[in-house]
């Protein structure tokens, strides 16, 4: 534990998607890392696709590859986006002053926003992001995919699911976690 806390936490969050835009969410994962550089609280959804059209759209099939999830696991299974928008809710209460975290937060943020949109609601977590890649652009030389990064860092990422709303989520807050202790705070990798 270091006795430099950050100012706020931070919901580290990764998104997998049917296309890159426009495109529906269909898994995420969220790591929250506490003011002291600990991870917390992991959390993951699957949700369902509502829009059987998505089927028509060749990014869809390259997406449903990447991810590998079955045609019944993102249009039967996993829970509607109205369900997600609840969750994300409860999470901001209970994280009032926290940021979202990421690989490229920008991204996620933009789906995370789209899918207030479809629940009818407004978005209440702000725009304020901590970025992995832009930190690893700066601190790295250069580095900004998350591979990169954690092999900078010393990170094993076997030890999670790549291509996961919740592995990637979790790989993006080591390297965050690291990237905070060794390069800004100053403290030695353990």
């Amino acid at each position: 534990m270091t006795d430099t806390p950050l100012p706020f936490p931070i919901i580290v969050l990764d998104v997998e998607t049917t296309a890159l835009k426009p495109g529906y969410v269909t898994q995420l994962g969220i790591t929250i890392v506490n003011r002291y550089l600990q991870k917390t609280f992991r959390m993951e959804w699957n949700v369902r696709v509502p829009s059987l059209l998505e089927l028509l759209r060749p990014a869809f099939w390259k997406a449903k590859a990447v991810h590998k999830r079955t045609l019944r696991q993102m249009f039967l299974e996993g829970m509607e986006i109205d369900e997600v928008v609840e969750d994300l809710d409860w999470l901001r209460k209970m994280y009032p002053d926290a940021v979202f975290g990421g690989q490229n937060p920008h991204f996620d943020y933009v789906f995370v926003n789209s899918m207030y949109e479809h629940a009818g609601k407004k978005n209440p977590w702000g725009c304020h992001t901590c970025g992995l890649s832009t930190l690893g652009m700066i601190l790295l030389d250069g580095k900004k995919s998350l591979k990169d990064i954690s092999d900078a860092l010393g990170l094993d990422e076997a030890k999670v699911r790549r291509h996961t709303g919740p592995g990637d989520a979790e790989l993006t807050a080591d390297a965050l976690i690291s990237i905070i202790k060794q390069k800004v705070i100053g403290e030695s990798a353990r």
